[in-house]
């Protein structure tokens, strides 16, 4: 139960008791009142533990401030210096110690993904939390594993390079299959050797004279001239007579040499079937269209071979949450740049106000959070945990809960 008294009608939350001791006045480190003849505590000045004691199974024992840890919820135990829940996540495991006192100063560390600290716990089912809360998302992308260049024009020459037959509309495109006989296993050479002309023999004409004789008649007579031999004077005088000349051929004979030739043959047979087209362009034909070479020339590279990966986006949030009648809900998902393991939070009547921290000495602050919405009038305080889409943790570290402004 809370303690305090009624100011101007309104009730304030008391930060401390003190008694009487021979005299004098002493502040009161628990308060304790009689129930059915049986003393219970129902104030502290403070809860402290970091649960630095030997290991349980099923419970967290006393706490250094000297309160018993009462498990609300699923299960928790000491394990290595930690409190530390073995329950499912699902089942918001709750340990508290009732302390007393309403407005307080709270700071926890080592606290992990998914589990910190409850405030204002009234019973199981009726308290608030402050947890670190981390997500993670995944995102595919494809990148190149094996690529190369491939040359693209920049800019093409201004005379043509040459032109091509197009077939330009109303014309229409005939095409007509083509077929021939084709050897389906291909063709094989059979070789054999022939004697082969490599030079024909020239021929040429001779001509031969004929033959050619003197012919004398027989009225021929001796004169005699003085002082000089005697002549012999035929009348008339003799005649030269010629046979008719004769002409030939004679020609040289060819030359011929014994060379390798070949044939081409099917072993599997010869096949009649396409082999090709015929374009025709009707009925006025193909347009003679100029293309153009390229005179600038660019290159660019072209992926061959692509693969898929996997980045990864990490999210961190300093959460708030709260359970009322058995409901479990999200106050508030503040986003801090890091991850967090220390909180600071202190509440006064309904005013919340919690700071994380990256370190155990509380000085890297990164995200804060405040609300005057906190109407929860439980008094106890501990540890609670859910579950963490990322690093889901299970124990917290250290917890130091006492009165505000004390």
């Amino acid at each position: 139960m809370a303690i305090g008294s009624k100011v101007s009608g309104n009730f304030k939350s008391a930060s401390g008791l003190f008694a009487k001791v021979n005299g004098g006045w002493k502040k009161a480190k628990f308060g304790y009142i009689k129930v059915n003849g049986e003393w219970k505590q129902f104030w502290a000045d403070k809860l402290e533990d970091t649960f630095n004691r030997a290991d349980t199974t099923s419970t967290l024992g006393v706490a250094e401030s000297g309160q018993a840890w009462t498990v609300l919820r699923s299960q928790w135990q000491i394990n290595s210096n930690n409190a530390k829940t073995t329950g499912s996540k699902s089942d918001y495991p709750l340990a508290s110690v009732d302390a007393g006192f309403l407005d307080f100063d709270l700071q926890a560390n080592e606290l992990t993904p998914g589990t910190g600290v409850a405030i204002r716990i009234t019973d199981a089912n009726n308290w608030w939390g402050v947890l670190p809360y981390y997500n993670q998302t995944a995102q595919t992308y494809s990148y190149c594993v094996r690529s190369h260049q491939e040359s693209y024009c920049i800019a093409s020459c201004t005379e043509p390079a040459g032109y091509n037959l197009v077939c330009n509309p109303p014309n229409v495109s005939i095409f007509e299959d083509i077929y021939d006989y084709v050897c389906p296993g291909g063709y094989e050479l059979e070789y054999y050797y022939e004697y082969v002309l490599v030079e024909a023999g020239e021929c040429r004409t001779v001509t031969v004279p004929g033959a050619c004789y003197t012919e004398y008649r027989q009225n021929c007579t001796w004169v005699y001239v003085p002082f000089s031999a005697p002549m012999r004077v035929c009348n008339p005088a003799p005649t030269r007579i010629c046979d008719p000349a004769t002409s030939s051929t004679v020609c040289e004979p060819d030359r011929y040499e014994l060379v390798e030739s070949y044939y081409e043959t099917c072993p599997a047979g010869e096949r009649y079937e396409k082999i090709g087209y015929s374009h025709e362009c009707s009925p006025e034909g193909f347009d003679n269209v100029p293309y153009y070479a390229c005179c600038q020339a660019g290159s660019y590279t072209v992926c061959d071979q692509s693969a898929t990966g996997t980045t990864y986006t990490n999210y961190y949030y300093l959460q708030v949450v709260k359970m009322v009648d058995g409901v479990f809900s999200v106050v508030a998902d503040v986003a801090v740049p890091e991850r967090w393991s220390a909180v600071k939070v202190s509440a006064l009547n309904n005013s919340l106000t919690v700071t994380a921290f990256t370190d155990s000495l509380y000085t890297n602050q990164i995200g804060t959070y405040s609300t005057n919405a906190f109407f929860e009038t439980g008094t106890g305080y501990g540890v609670v945990s859910r579950s963490s889409n990322f690093e889901d943790g299970r124990t917290i570290g250290s917890l130091f809960v006492k009165p505000l402004g004390q």
